[in-house]
């Protein structure tokens, strides 16, 4: 007898189904630790303006937040294109995640169909049949 093909194909587009789940969540939480790291970045600039700025700082201040400032602008750079990439991977994720529902849907819809059109074809032979045993007993 020939084994149903159709359940197995809708456990492995489930299984896949999981797995981009999987990625999507890790790459989500990844644009989050991004996003904190980017602001963070932010932060730390405007920190080191503030206190460079303030009435108490003298000209060593100054000129040390001038000297850290471009190392401050290269975390900041780098933490936004980091958080730039973490969000392509998050959205290439969450595409990744839909095509493997929707081929597991699609799967499940075929099943679905095939098992209506069983049913309607074993409603007809029924139905065959029971006119068929009524026409013997009238005839």
């Amino acid at each position: 007898m020939r084994r149903d093909a159709l359940p197995i194909l809708l456990r492995l587009r489930r299984m896949e189904m999981d797995h981009a789940r999987a990625d999507l969540l890790a790459a989500e939480a990844r644009v989050g630790e991004t996003r904190q790291a980017a602001q963070a970045a932010r932060l730390a600039i405007l920190r080191e303006m503030l206190a460079a700025s303030a009435m108490e700082a003298d000209d060593s201040a100054v000129q040390a937040f001038a000297n850290w400032l471009s190392v401050g602008r290269a975390t900041q750079t780098r933490a936004e294109a980091e958080l730039r990439r973490a969000e392509e991977d998050s959205i290439r994720a969450r595409t990744c995640f839909n095509l493997a529902r929707t081929a597991a849907e699609s799967v499940g819809k075929l099943i679905d169909q095939r098992n209506a059109a069983e049913q309607r074809v074993d409603r007809v032979t029924e139905q065959m049949t029971m006119d068929e045993v009524a026409s013997r007993r009238s005839g």
